[in-house]
């Protein structure tokens, strides 16, 4: 479009943003509805509703499989392969927030043993933050390969499942 000068485009452009949903003047005769915070539309809380149900559904899974294992005295790769197992059985979204629980997981053991095992605890199995790392590090391949079976295998049971990877019992 061609203009005389440039006030007139000035003009012409502002009037076509203020006809847009995002523009200042909205209209609720032509339905345009703003971004403004205090919007009543909800769809939008919908969504993040939608998005926060479908977080906590692994979340909660995850969380019920380790409170379940936790309490047995069973080898702790196959606790974390068995419970990222269970975690990822509903797909590659359920796998991410499995992966990124298991993550902070790891993230929150590193802190309490390099500052509470290492510097309190006399009789701590770990003598150098380079076994704390690399604990932590067979536990991180643990939990993939737990996140890697569970999607490969949504219906089987992942206790019996990851007993060919794990030898599930202390010795």
């Amino acid at each position: 479009m061609y203009f005389e000068d440039e006030e007139e485009k000035r003009h012409q452009q502002t009037a076509q943003y203020i006809n847009t949903p995002y523009g200042p003047a909205r209209n609720p005769e032509l339905e345009q509805r703003g971004i403004a915070l205090n919007s009543t539309d909800s769809t939008s809380r919908d969504k993040t509703n939608g998005i926060f149900d479908r977080v906590i559904e692994p979340v909660n899974k995850v969380l019920s499989a380790g409170n379940k294992m936790m309490p047995l005295n069973l080898n702790d790769k196959y606790k974390h392969a068995t419970v990222s197992c269970v975690g990822a059985q509903g797909g590659v979204y359920d796998a991410a927030v499995t992966g990124v629980m298991g993550l902070g997981k790891e993230l929150v053991d590193i802190y309490n043993k390099t500052t509470k095992d290492l510097n309190e605890n006399p009789n701590s199995i770990y003598k150098s933050k380079e076994e704390i790392f690399n604990d932590s590090k067979e536990d991180l391949k643990a939990d993939f390969q737990g996140i890697k079976q569970g999607l490969l295998h949504p219906d089987e049971n992942c206790e019996e499942w990851m007993k060919k990877y794990y030898y599930p019992y202390r010795r």
